[in-house]
């Protein structure tokens, strides 16, 4: 999808998604490209690969990215996450997606994940890595909350099903809101 986006507006990926999304939401702290001086803020992250844990490879990945992209490849903070997911929710104040996008997303799901869990909640989610980082959010149709997971660890198995559990969790709790 983000590479027919790129060919039909003719410009790059990396160039249309910084310029509609990561401006806008003022995401400053969130890059396809690691910047050097960025560097030492960023966990270090780690790959396991059978019983082997890696973290040489993480360090190595960092250095080029262009080959991730559009699949992802992004390195970001929770607040700036928070910021994205508020935007998807309809309830950034900044808005880069119209009423009726927005309520696409939260009914079918383009770019999203959604999960009936009938009485219980309907969830949206991303999940996301790059090698040697597990990243994945969720927020509940109804009430708005969101829950937010960034792990430096891969590979990215055992993670999504937290943010349900979270969730679950919240919706239990009335009138409460994190």
């Amino acid at each position: 999808m983000g590479l027919a986006i790129s060919r039909a507006v003719g410009k790059p990926f990396m160039e249309l998604v910084q310029k509609n999304i990561f401006e806008p939401l003022k995401m400053n702290s969130t890059f396809f490209i690691l910047p050097n001086d960025k560097r030492s803020r960023l966990a270090t992250g780690t790959m396991k690969e059978g019983y082997e844990q890696y973290k040489d490879i993480p360090i190595i990945e960092q250095k080029g990215r262009g080959y991730k992209v559009p699949v992802g490849g992004v390195y970001s903070t929770p607040n700036d996450y928070a910021k994205f997911m508020q935007a998807l929710m309809g309830r950034s104040a900044i808005k880069i997606l119209s009423d009726d996008n927005c309520k696409i997303i939260k009914t079918i799901g383009i770019g999203v994940r959604v999960v009936d869990f009938h009485n219980d909640f309907v969830l949206i989610g991303v999940e996301g890595s790059n090698v040697g980082y597990t990243t994945a959010f969720s927020f509940d149709r109804e009430t708005n909350n969101g829950v937010i997971l960034m792990r430096n660890y891969y590979p990215e198995y055992g993670y999504r099903d937290f943010t349900k559990d979270f969730l679950d969790q919240l919706s239990k709790t009335k009138e409460k809101k994190y």
